[in-house]
């Protein structure tokens, strides 16, 4: 049986260089367990903690990027 949380995908937006970006997730997971996670924006920063609400099983994303562009923000719990 895969046990796993199932991420919940925020969809497409489109920002500007320099201008903070920021959503809150949610994931979904039948059970008690605790979770920690970990998001890469896609733009070579790398790997970043996610601060988890395990009660409400939401997170919290935020990034500004420097150059105008596309990027896939991968999150990983």
């Amino acid at each position: 049986e895969d046990n796993r949380p199932v991420i919940g995908q925020v969809g497409d937006m489109f920002l500007n260089e320099g201008v903070p970006f920021s959503a809150t997730a949610v994931f979904a997971y039948d059970g008690e367990a605790t979770f920690t996670g970990e998001v890469d924006y896609g733009d070579g920063s790398g790997w970043q903690a996610l601060v988890i609400d395990q009660a409400n099983r939401t997170y919290q994303l935020g990034h500004t990027y420097a150059v105008e562009g596309s990027y896939l923000v991968t999150v990983r719990i």
